[in-house]
């Protein structure tokens, strides 16, 4: 089910730059490394800037699963049967 919504996803457009978990080729490491050059820009352009980090335990048990898959239909994302 998991490689049917990646493609899905990545078919139609619907997985943003930054999206690290569930998608081919990316890491945490290649997370890290991208913030880490987001600071580094902001530094030498003189921009102060901010990261706020968030981790949810539990955050997908506990997740509005109706509205999760009202948003799935409303992408017309394919049915598993």
């Amino acid at each position: 089910m998991i490689g049917t919504l990646s493609y899905f996803f990545e078919a139609t457009g619907q997985i943003a730059p930054q999206q690290y978990v569930f998608t081919a080729g990316w890491s945490t490491a290649g997370a890290i490394n991208a913030v880490m050059e987001f600071v580094r820009r902001a530094r030498r352009l003189g921009i102060k800037c901010c990261i706020v980090a968030l981790d949810i335990a539990d955050a997908l048990d506990n997740a509005w699963q109706s509205g999760i898959l009202a948003r799935l239909w409303d992408l017309k994302c394919p049915t598993f049967t």
